[in-house]
């Protein structure tokens, strides 16, 4: 419906758009929707899909471009083409991974190819460097767009940049704002037992000391962000700053305070957090990337010239990944679905239960996360069903309201019905990456060298 709303505003507008180039890009779920519209609007006179496959026939959609990765997890490379060999008509068509064989002909609207990228995958489509070059060439060349400028891609190295970049400022923020403890001399007399009755007395004035200055200054910091995003806020909405950059810098105020209150109420173990959240950050990298090579495999041994981009892959999905996931994070918390900087009440809650209480978002994720892993290290005991208890009874219902509620989420964007219409791939993606990651992370958890490993990190 969106789209469709979109393509008659353009077509409402003819004094503002071209009518003669007009295209669709689509990914995912957006590809299946792009390639709808690409065969009932004869208006479109470009389709590109990445990461979707479906039917197409030699005239429809018109100007198809097709795009995956090799470590494509919902549509596999193998389904595209087929279905190029459905829209080219041929059994071994040549547009494939070669944007100079270009199948049909652009003028009557049966252009053809196909791009495989050895550096991509379903969730980083649409940052791959490769893809989004050929799909650039791919929209003037259909749309007949001839520009004197050079578009130039923002390489895998500046999505990078911006991250560290990102978490250096926090960083730094933490450090100018995380006060140290104040020392305090403590005076000596002669005797030894006078001494350390002295010296214990000293260090519980010193403590109560620390303490309330602590406090005093988590507040400060507190309300110093919280009156800067409220007038980053307002710069927004007044049109005195863009809503993008606006947008980013509430989320790295809202950061900032979260970890520079954490910091402050945990800056005696800070240094060892940091070094356990590393390794657990490390586990979950590798125990979801472990399932998406294994997608690739075929790939691979069909054309073994893709393992020459598996290091580019392996450096840049970790970072595309999180920064896809970042984006999506920050569309629940600030939506952008229109020009104005609009905040979600989510959002407000999370900022005032920092003020109110500083520091306790990150704590009570500490402490669910450690009792998770704690819970993962309890030895496995099968006890019947009469002895399951009531709140055992509560956490299950709990999880199938979750769940329930995931499906309807689902069944509302359309991806419920393309799945059970698949559903080996149904299987197939749960068993690649639900069960198989799970299992890595419970595995390792449970082992003795990473036991070991964690305790020495929290020395």
């Amino acid at each position: 419906a969106d789209a469709k709303a979109v393509l008659a505003y353009i077509r409402d507008r003819p004094e503002i758009f071209d009518q003669h180039r007009i295209g669709i890009l689509g990914h995912s779920m957006g590809g299946a929707t792009a390639l709808k519209l690409g065969q009932t609007e004869k208006v479109l006179r470009s389709t590109i899909i990445l990461g979707m496959s479906g039917s197409a026939t030699t005239t429809t959609p018109r100007n198809l471009f097709l795009g995956a990765g090799v470590y494509e997890q919902i549509n596999p490379p193998e389904d595209l083409r087929i279905m190029l060999q459905q829209a080219t008509g041929s059994k071994n068509p040549v547009c494939v991974n070669n944007g100079n064989n270009i199948c049909g002909s652009f003028s009557n609207g049966t252009a053809r190819l196909l791009i495989i990228s050895g550096t991509a995958d379903h969730i980083i489509a649409t940052y791959d460097p490769q893809l989004m070059r050929e799909v650039i060439k791919w929209v003037e060349r259909s749309l007949d767009v001839h520009s004197t400028k050079e578009v130039k891609l923002a390489a895998p190295g500046l999505i990078i940049s911006m991250l560290l970049t990102f978490a250096g400022g926090i960083a730094s923020g933490v450090c100018v704002l995380l006060r140290p403890d104040e020392k305090i001399r403590m005076q000596t007399t002669e005797t030894r037992g006078e001494n350390l009755v002295e010296e214990i007395y000293f260090r519980q004035i010193k403590k109560a000391a620390t303490l309330k200055v602590q406090l005093l200054w988590r507040r400060c910091v507190t309300w110093l962000l919280a009156i800067q995003m409220t007038v980053i806020w307002l710069m927004a909405i007044k049109g005195l700053a863009p809503t993008r950059s606006g947008s980013n810098m509430l989320v790295f105020c809202y950061v900032l305070q979260l970890c520079s209150n954490y910091a402050l109420r945990r800056s005696d173990k800070l240094t060892s957090i940091l070094r356990v959240v590393c390794l657990y950050v490390l586990l979950l990298i590798v125990a979801f990337l472990l399932p998406t090579l294994l997608c690739g495999v075929t790939e691979i041994l069909t054309t073994p010239n893709y393992l020459v981009s598996l290091p580019q892959f392996l450096l840049q999905w970790p970072f595309f990944a999180f920064y896809n996931y970042t984006i999506a994070a920050k569309l629940i918390l600030i939506p952008t679905y229109t020009l104005e900087l609009q905040v979600s009440w989510l959002f407000i809650l999370l900022v005032l239960l920092e003020l109110m209480w500083s520091g306790i978002t990150l704590l009570i994720v500490e402490q669910i996360l450690v009792g998770g892993v704690k819970w993962l290290r309890r030895p496995f005991v099968f006890t019947g069903v009469s002895n399951i208890s009531q709140k055992q009874i509560g956490l299950l219902g709990l999880l199938l309201l979750v769940f329930f509620g995931i499906l309807y989420q689902r069944a509302s964007d359309g991806l419920l019905v393309l799945v059970m219409n698949k559903g080996i791939l149904a299987l197939q993606m749960l068993g690649l990456f639900l069960f198989l990651p799970i299992a890595i992370i419970v595995f390792t958890v449970r082992s003795s060298w990473f036991q070991n490993l964690e305790s020495l990190l929290k020395e």
